[in-house]
């Protein structure tokens, strides 16, 4: 069997034999995967968590003001449904494909169907691919 002699900063040697070497490095990534998993993904989270909540006064006040992508930020964000209409109403071409998305799931399939159709002219991929699917059925 292979050996690996170490030798340290203090002059002392250690052999090792191929098996502990291989042992000792499943052992380290394990522990580095393992560190990764506890420390670092949910400090992220909580670093996003932290962030959207400071951003919420100043996103409201500026959806408050006529801003449409901040409504649409408020509604991903907090799931404000008044946003969703509010951001659709203004013309945002997501926020109409989902408020008719809504609509037909509601069983208001032609107001549903009437947005979908104002998305899909103003470009939002989403809406264009199902207007496409729902002309090939027709």
């Amino acid at each position: 069997m292979a050996t690996i002699t170490i030798q340290f900063a203090n002059g002392r040697t250690k052999t090792l034999s191929a098996r502990e070497v291989r042992n000792g490095a499943r052992l380290t990534a394990l522990l580095f995967v393992a560190v990764f998993m506890i420390e670092i993904i949910p400090v992220r989270h909580i670093i996003h968590a932290r962030t959207v909540a400071a951003l919420r006064p100043t996103m409201e006040r500026i959806a408050n003001h006529g801003g449409v992508d901040a409504d649409m930020w408020l509604f991903w964000h907090f799931d404000e449904g008044s946003r969703l209409q509010a951001a659709a109403q203004a013309g945002d071409p997501a926020a109409q494909y989902l408020q008719g998305r809504l609509l037909i799931h509601r069983g208001h399939r032609r107001a549903g169907l009437g947005l979908i159709r104002r998305s899909a002219e103003a470009g939002y991929p989403c809406a264009v691919l199902r207007e496409d699917l729902h002309r090939a059925c027709e």
